[in-house]
């Protein structure tokens, strides 16, 4: 039976559940137009890890699209043992996004299926990865996003195998025409072994440069290397050449592991870059120029280990230097092993140089220090604050939440003491709990809370808190006595829609909550379930 609907209407539809593939499975067998429709976006990505399960089925599949002259080849090798289907779509043609470590996991797994593992000639995996990968860039129409990222476990078959990447995937037939039209790469690399003779990155550094030669349409780029070699230099170098080479790129996610001299090829892209995430800061000088040039760039991310030189000369004269225009300033699971100060300095600069523009905080390691320098320069256009705060932090977070009167979104994750002396504060907590409660501006709509205190605590803060939030995160297991608390809180603010508590499953399948008090939660909260994710890792 044909569609009532309109074809254009139909591939609207399908659009929005491009992410939902099992709605996508189902769709095929509505009628020959939903069919048509749907094999292109199941096919748009076929090696990505979840559809992994099915990797036999999907380099079955191929196979059937391959040339009458291929398929007697393939018979060949494998002495008559296959039996090959005809296609009855080119699905070849419609890949748009190639994950390469998928694609070599799945080649292996179909070639076991018809050899016994231990006496698989490893010939013929060579032969079909090729020959498959062949196919798909002679045969793809919109190729748009490249995946080399790999992980760490691996035999030792696989890391001979992957330890060539960088080689391999510039081998297949068509593959630098194709990478013209390349959008989005992801490269997340991580080799424990000590590269002695520099020969991994001489690899890294060739393939940086072979693709600055052919993609420069890069909109996306994401590089994550870590290895121990005597050319880190030498990539370095060659992904800034990368960097430079691009007409428009708008996304960056790089790490200074490999070496901090790339930075200044960002400059290049500053008239188009509105996203910058930097893993293991390194180098603080270098990158505020940077900052200040790149006019469109909204969103930065710092992560993972922080270890900047000294900013106390530049935290003492910043007040001179020009602004930087970022909305969104995100400085998140980060590890330090020296001086908190020199954290809280750069932090401390660039919150001050974008206080104007800023709407976006998300900040770990806030101490004393901290709030008291946010006193004196608070970006009063914030809508979301994420802090995992110390003990002595919290106890003062109220002197700058009351100057916050647009603020939407309020996250607050204590995370015990990082200053050494004992605050006289401190022994007298909950109060300034209360004081924090009462502070909280009645624009918020969202509190996410994770407070190391007793239940008496939490309950003096729902008492005082009187903001009508619509969504409360509670950052903690919960049992019957605290969820008492929440209901009180349910039965005075009645625009509350939701309400998250971490691990919910587990603390009703264990029956810390019992059946009979969730259900009269439930009977004023609407929904009640799991807490949104934060970028702040919270164990408790």
């Amino acid at each position: 039976m044909q569609s009532i609907l309109p074809y254009d209407c139909i591939a609207d539809i399908l659009k929005f559940l491009r992410d939902d593939k099992k709605t996508l499975y189902e769709c095929l067998f509505v009628d020959r137009n939903f069919c048509q429709l749907t094999i292109p976006l199941l096919w748009s990505r076929p090696f990505e890890k979840e559809n992994m399960k099915k990797s036999y089925i999907i380099i079955n599949t191929l196979v059937s699209c391959l040339k009458e002259k291929e398929k007697q080849q393939l018979m060949k090798e494998f002495n008559d043992s296959i039996e090959i289907k005809i296609a009855l779509f080119d699905y070849a043609s419609y890949i748009k996004g190639f994950d390469y470590q998928n694609f070599e996991y799945a080649i292996k797994k179909w070639t076991e299926s018809y050899f016994n593992y231990f006496v698989q000639p490893f010939n013929i995996h060579i032969f079909i990865f090729q020959l498959m990968g062949d196919l798909i860039f002679t045969r793809t129409k919109n190729f748009k996003m490249l995946n080399l990222s790999h992980d760490k476990y691996h035999d030792e078959e696989e890391k001979s195998f992957e330890y060539n990447i960088f080689q391999k995937i510039l081998t297949f037939n068509n593959i630098k025409k194709v990478l013209i039209n390349l959008e989005k790469l992801e490269l997340k690399y991580f080799s424990w072994g000590h590269d002695i003779d520099g020969s991994l990155g001489d690899k890294i550094s060739n393939f940086f440069i072979e693709l600055s030669k052919y993609s420069n349409n890069i909109q996306d780029l994401i590089i994550d290397i870590f290895f121990d070699s005597t050319n880190t230099s030498k990539v370095s170098k060659s992904l800034a050449k990368l960097i430079e080479s691009q007409k428009n790129l708008y996304s960056l996610q790089v790490t200074e592991y490999i070496d901090y001299s790339f930075i200044n090829s960002i400059q290049s892209q500053a008239n188009s870059l509105k996203f910058l995430r930097i893993i293991e800061l390194s180098n603080f000088h270098s990158l505020l120029p940077i900052l200040y040039h790149c006019v469109k760039l909204k969103t930065l991310e710092l992560t993972e280990y922080f270890e900047v030189e000294d900013l106390c000369e530049l935290y003492n004269s910043h007040i001179s230097l020009p602004p930087i225009h970022i909305e969104n300033l995100l400085a998140y699971q980060i590890e330090m092993e020296r001086n908190i100060q020199n954290f809280e300095d750069a932090m401390a600069i660039l919150i001050n140089l974008s206080k104007h523009k800023l709407e976006s905080l998300t900040m770990e390691f806030v101490t004393c220090r901290t709030i008291s320098f946010l006193k004196l320069s608070c970006p009063i256009n914030l809508t979301y604050l994420s802090l995992k705060i110390s003990t002595f932090g919290l106890i003062k977070l109220y002197e700058i939440i009351s100057l916050l009167k647009l603020l939407k979104t309020l996250i607050i994750i204590e995370s015990g003491r990082y200053e050494d002396p004992l605050s006289p504060e401190s022994s007298n907590k909950i109060n300034q709990l209360i004081k924090l409660a009462i502070s909280i501006p009645i624009s918020l709509t969202r509190l996410g809370i994770s407070f190391l205190v007793d239940l008496t605590g939490y309950e003096m803060f729902y008492k005082e808190f009187s903001v009508p939030i619509q969504e409360l995160d509670i950052y903690i297991s919960l049992d019957d006595d605290h969820l008492k608390g929440i209901i009180s809180y349910a039965e005075k603010n009645r625009n509350l829609k939701r309400v998250g508590i971490m691990r919910f499953n587990h603390s009703c399948l264990d029956g810390h909550i019992s059946n009979d008090l969730y259900l009269k939660a439930k009977s004023l909260i609407p929904i009640i379930g799991e807490t949104k994710k934060i970028k702040h890792f919270v164990n408790r």
